[in-house]
């Protein structure tokens, strides 16, 4: 018995008998501690968060496991945000990757991986910093310059460095799909039991600024649904979490595909319940992502076209239950042709109105200020409103300080073509990567082919949504490209594996030699040299 649990989880008890009691001590007076400061709440944070430590010295992979959940959940910033805990908590998940890193640099030997992806960080932060010199107001610009570095490159650097293994990127992907239910869940029950004010410790918000009794809001209307009716997830902002769960989807359906029996029907469950999130966001922006990736999912052979026509039928009765309104919000987009030809058709409504303006001022800006942009968080407050308010292009007149609702727009306007060349860069390259990958692993290592398919589709759907959304929340994206470059590297080293053995096998062949062929364990504690393709 012991032997099969040491099997299927490795400990690592060295390190565990030298740190844990060091640990234990730590732990126990930080709980202390937070018992003469904080709500109860906030000392049961405290306690998860020291029982997670704790472990962590036992198998260093939890750090990486706890952290991704603490990420996705948004959890750590709820504690800040709601719950009191001091600012440094909100970054805390950043040290639940350090302590797995910690582990791989000085126990395991391993080297450090800084790949061309965040070499390219490196350049984008450069360009950054000179835009911001040039910039009307450079102070201005520190705050957005703080979020990428920590939100960021070091979230990128940390996960990358982390997710160095295929086991450890299908737990990761795990607990994504898990956290991504468990959000769409909280989402269902409210929605179902019409009790909007229990918010799940924010972990399912609701806008109800604007309602004056929130106990006699019942059942979304068909004719009009209002912002409060919209699920909002851990950010209260409901299209940004449409787009969260929209990346969970591919790796869902994927687990759909490959599992038989109970797992099926709990792959089913769990793929249900992100949906159920994403439909009761109301997000159009979702929605149009959602019929991109699903069309490309079924060109690409991830679903076949029986299970996405099973699960169109499942999605449209979950929708005609839970929230009926969500056909007249989708309906709504007809009337974006609107915009070009308004003596046809109907008139659209305020919010795709606002949203044109608001892009076509970015763009404006854009074309004013074409090479650097106008620098970081320079956009909204210093340009806006005086190319929002021009006759000319705007579709509606706003007076107010707004973003461009656009990541492409709002930084082509504020880093210019070099910024948005940088960053289209960074990211293009690893789609390719991930696409030609995915072709060689195709016929034969479907499994993994089916994986990089799915970080593709997912990176596909976050830019999708990403032309309605400006760059909020941007630990989301940088996780995502962090995630997908590590299963790049991942099925780089097993293909890189792969293409020695088969050179050892010609060359044992050819010598006429008995010996075994001799492989590179993923287990090994030397790390596998890369292809030259990247750095």
């Amino acid at each position: 018995m012991i032997v099969e649990v040491k099997r299927r989880f490795p400990f690592q008890w060295p390190a565990a008998s030298q740190l844990a009691w060091p640990a234990l001590l730590a732990a126990g007076l930080l709980i202390g501690l937070s018992l003469t400061s904080y709500s109860p709440v906030m000392v049961a944070v405290v306690v998860l968060a020291a029982g997670a430590v704790c472990l962590i010295f036992l198998w260093p992979q939890v750090g990486t496991l706890v952290g991704v959940f603490a990420l996705y959940s948004n959890l750590t910033v709820l504690a800040f945000r709601i719950h009191g805990a001091p600012r440094a908590f909100a970054l805390s998940f950043l040290v639940l990757f350090g302590l797995p890193l910690i582990y791989y640099l000085f126990h395991r030997r391993r080297p450090i991986i800084v790949d061309r992806t965040f070499q390219l960080m490196l350049v984008f932060l450069f360009v950054v910093l000179v835009s911001t010199i040039l910039s009307k107001e450079p102070p201005l610009a520190l705050e957005w310059i703080g979020v990428f570095l920590t939100q960021g490159m070091v979230t990128y650097f940390l996960v990358v460095n982390v997710i160095r293994e295929r086991v450890t990127f299908e737990r990761v992907v795990t607990v994504l799909i898990c956290t991504g239910a468990l959000l769409g869940a909280l989402s269902l029950y409210q929605e179902v039991t019409h009790d909007y004010t229990n918010q799940f410790l924010g972990l399912a918000q609701r806008n109800l600024a604007h309602v004056e009794d929130p106990t006699e809001f019942s059942v979304t209307p068909q004719d009009h649904v209002r912002l409060s009716h919209r699920a909002g997830g851990p950010m209260r902002e409901s299209n940004y979490y449409a787009q969260i769960l929209l990346v969970l989807l591919p790796f869902s359906l994927l687990r759909l595909r490959e599992s038989r029996g109970l797992q099926w029907l709990l792959a089913w469950l769990l793929s249900l319940l992100i949906l159920a999130g994403i439909f009761l966001s109301y997000s159009r922006g979702g929605f149009l992502a959602l019929v991109l990736m699903a069309i490309l999912a079924i060109r690409w052979q991830l679903w076949r076209f029986r299970t996405m026509a099973t699960g169109v039928c499942l999605g449209v009765l979950l929708v005609a239950l839970a929230a009926p309104g969500y056909f007249t919000r989708m309906g709504s987009l007809g009337a974006v042709a609107s915009l070009l030809a308004p003596q046809h058709g109907r008139e659209p409504d305020g919010a795709i109105t606002g949203r044109a303006t608001e892009m076509l001022a970015a763009i404006a800006v854009f074309a004013d200020h074409p090479l650097l942009g106008v620098g970081p968080a320079h956009y909204s407050p210093h340009y806006s409103v005086e190319y929002q308010t021009d006759s000319s292009t705007a579709f509606r007149l706003l007076d107010r300080t707004r973003r461009a609702h656009s990541l492409y727009f709002e930084m082509a306007a504020e880093l210019g073509v070099v910024g948005l060349t940088v960053f289209l860069t960074m990211v293009g390259m690893v789609l390719l990567s991930l696409s030609r990958l995915r072709r060689i692993f195709l016929t034969y290592q479907p499994d993994l082919a089916g994986l990089l398919t799915a970080a593709t589709l997912a990176l596909i759907g976050f830019l999708s949504t990403a032309l309605f959304l400006q760059l909020a929340y941007q630990r989301y994206f940088w996780f995502l490209l962090a995630l997908s470059a590590a299963l790049e590297r991942i099925a780089r080293v097993e293909l890189w594996q792969q293409s020695a053995v088969s050179a050892d096998t010609t060359t044992t062949a050819g010598e006429g030699s008995a010996s075994p062929i001799r492989s590179i364990s993923p287990s090994s504690n030397r790390e596998v040299p890369m292809l030259p393709a990247r750095g």
